[in-house]
């Protein structure tokens, strides 16, 4: 199930900033996923991939393949928000026009900053930590795009020639600033909100 499951993500990420050649005469050239689509592809990861599904790892299956179902699931949206949250997607974005930056990183913010589960009837513990996980994850893959890496003492371009996919991250940092600000919850996800609402401030210092 697991490797169907992976498979079918792969597709479901290929549909966002997706683009295809056409070779048929009176076709334009390039031809661009329709933004509906792109969108149901972004909820349908909201729903499988951020939002942890425990259907996926009942435990008398887990027990005998010896799988981490969190290690796993860390795994996967790590990989997921690394795709979402890169150079090319955005600067394709910016070039196709029919699915706004603004808009996109708006509807990738609905699916991903959400209030972390804090009592059994929200959702489990297992689904609290994995929200925390990810949401730090979010946060470090903006910081490595608007503070990119050197490499052999050379910047990494991670912005590309698309200089507005910056000022559109650091708008989406400033969202992500009032969110953080704006919760109140209590205990470890207090510290979280707090801890994240701290290196946000690092990211443009």
């Amino acid at each position: 199930i697991l490797d169907q499951f992976n498979r079918y993500q792969g597709h479901v990420l290929r549909n966002i900033g997706g683009r295809q050649d056409n070779n048929m005469p009176g076709q334009e050239p390039l031809s661009f996923t329709p933004k509906e689509r792109q969108k149901e592809a972004l909820e349908y990861l909201g729903r499988n991939i951020f939002d942890a599904p425990e259907w996926l790892y009942p435990e008398n299956i887990i027990y005998k393949v010896r799988i981490n179902p969190a290690s796993d699931q860390n795994m996967r949206q790590v990989n997921v928000v690394s795709r979402l949250l890169s150079a090319s997607l955005l600067s394709g974005l910016c070039n196709q026009g029919d699915y706004p930056v603004d808009e996109y990183l708006d509807d990738l913010f609905a699916q991903v900053w959400k209030p972390v589960p804090s009592s059994p009837e929200e959702g489990s513990e297992w689904k609290a930590k994995l929200r925390r996980n990810l949401q730090r994850t979010y946060i470090s893959q903006l910081d490595r795009m608007l503070n990119p890496p050197a490499v052999n003492n050379t910047t990494v371009n991670f912005r590309v020639d698309q200089s507005d996919v910056l000022l559109y991250l650091l708008l989406h940092l400033d969202k992500i600033d009032r969110f953080l600000a704006s919760q109140t919850a209590t205990g470890i996800n207090k510290l979280h909100y707090e801890e994240l609402l701290r290196q946000t401030k690092l990211i443009t210092s």
